[in-house]
């Protein structure tokens, strides 16, 4: 598509970045290279290329990461619908270093997410082994050869630009634990904007460029509040409860407002930003049926005891 843009494509591996009189400089596998007047860096965290770059872009360093765990487990069509049926199950297990996880069917597949502090196989055998996904996993299935554990992007430790230097997506600012594709995006769009229109200078992308990643910066800050405090909420039994009491009774009656259930579809889906979730939970209906399934979570058996009394 680019190409039939007017983009000339170059197929080659890039071995090295240097700057040439002020100008960056690709090295290429077949030992040739080319200077160009802008380098764009649209790759993730777990491309070389970033440690390639070296002081080129100036005092740039590669973003904070985690390691997480993706596995395909391969069963049959009918196990999957059968066990998770057609839904996402999203996982929030008192696990040391675990965030979460998500187990998502696709026929006759599950693909297991999982998200965490380091993740390593030990903690990958104590989710699976866990009662609780055991419960809702297939029997019968069995892990494929697609799995991967691939470095996380968890926020920029420099401005991710220098001078004819920029980089976009994962290799620098991109949204805490959500869709890399999406702040991409919206990263490109603001340095190819920068580029076209103002300059590519350090200069330039400090006035035009920086606001679109500071804004998504200042979302993650809001992010990882919201991450530890569902961290603390997902390590007492009582606020899983009540977490759990407030979405089934969103979902049985349809006319209350779903606040837990749209503020943990966004949680883990990424749908809206952090800060849009974080004055959710300031509404008043959200703090009072919280506090409704967290009275509830702690005499779990007052209901049944009025029951016996109505009965008697």
């Amino acid at each position: 598509m680019c190409s039939g843009l007017g983009a000339r494509v170059i197929p080659q591996m890039i071995t090295g970045v240097e700057n040439r009189q002020n100008m960056p400089y690709l090295k290429y596998g077949d030992g040739k290279g080319a200077q160009y007047d802008l380098v764009a860096m649209a790759a993730g965290v777990n491309s070389n290329i970033i440690n390639m770059l070296g002081d080129v872009p100036g005092d740039y360093l590669p973003p904070k990461t985690t390691r997480g765990y993706i596995c395909e487990f391969r069963s049959t069509r009918e196990e999957i619908l059968r066990v998770l049926g057609r839904a996402v199950h999203v996982f929030l297990l008192d696990i040391p270093r675990f965030e979460f996880a998500a187990i998502i069917p696709k026929g006759p597949f599950a693909t297991v997410v999982m998200v965490g502090e380091d993740l390593d196989q030990n903690l990958v055998h104590a989710f699976l082994n866990d009662p609780v996904v055991q419960r809702v996993f297939p029997t019968n299935a069995t892990p494929c050869v697609c799995s991967c554990a691939p470095l996380i992007n968890l926020g920029a430790r420099k401005r991710p630009y220098g001078n004819r230097v920029v980089m976009v997506g994962d290799s620098g600012v991109t949204r805490l634990y959500k869709d890399g594709i999406g702040a991409a995006f919206r990263t490109g769009k603001a340095a190819a904007t920068c580029a076209v229109f103002h300059g590519v200078s350090s200069a330039d992308f400090e006035k035009y460029y920086w606001p679109t990643c500071r804004n998504i910066t200042n979302d993650n800050r809001v992010g990882k509040v919201m991450f530890a405090t569902n961290a603390i909420m997902k390590n007492s039994r009582f606020s899983r409860r009540a977490m759990l009491c407030m979405a089934q009774k969103e979902q049985k009656n349809k006319t209350s407002y779903p606040h837990m259930s749209t503020l943990l579809w966004n949680m883990f889906t990424g749908s809206a930003p952090y800060l849009e979730m974080f004055r959710g939970t300031l509404r008043p209906g959200f703090i009072y049926n919280l506090a409704v399934s967290l009275g509830a979570s702690l005499w779990p058996g007052r209901k049944q005891i009025n029951k016996r009394k109505e009965m008697a």
